[in-house]
């Protein structure tokens, strides 16, 4: 017999069915790909997103991003706790289905062996607070490595960035 634990309302599945099949029908997916080094943030520098937010995403969303080169930066998330949605999970730690607020997988590989394409980190979550949502690399020499995304509501700034959940409409 399998265990299943019971998790929270804020931690479920972004996943259909029991198969691990990545769930295409949810109708708010926001894509992204994140890519960091050690001083930039998809290639511009990580002191331009010190005022100005990285992205915007709506509250209430479902966020899907591409992590890459997470063996080198350890992407890290506030506020949200991250799905692993990669049908082979991300490393040999990172399973998919189960729940992370950090990622440092190393980049694997799709197909054939001497396949030199890196596989992304696929990973999802749900958006139900408001406010600056930080990210950063999770190596403490890179503590600058950091971006960050403002949630909105209807298109709007919540008037204070206290990461209160919003009423739903």
């Amino acid at each position: 017999p399998s265990w299943t634990p019971r998790r929270p309302d804020y931690l479920q599945s972004l996943i259909a069915g029991s198969g691990g099949q990545v769930d295409d029908s949810l109708t708010a997916i926001d894509k992204y790909q994140v890519n960091m080094t050690p001083f930039s943030l998809n290639g511009l520098a990580f002191s331009r997103h010190l005022e100005t937010p990285w992205t915007t995403i709506e509250y209430g969303s479902v966020q899907e991003w591409k992590l890459q080169y997470t063996q080198y930066h350890p992407f890290h998330l506030h506020v949200f706790h991250m799905q692993v949605v990669s049908p082979e999970g991300c490393g040999n730690i990172f399973e998919v289905g189960e729940w992370y607020d950090t990622i440092s997988a190393l980049d694997r590989h799709y197909g054939d062996e001497g396949n030199d394409e890196k596989a992304p980190c696929l990973v999802r979550f749900a958006v139900t607070q408001a406010g600056r949502i930080l990210f950063h690399c999770h190596t403490m020499e890179h503590f600058n490595a950091m971006g960050w995304a403002q949630v909105t509501h209807g298109g709007n700034v919540p008037d204070d960035d206290s990461g209160q959940a919003l009423p739903q409409q």
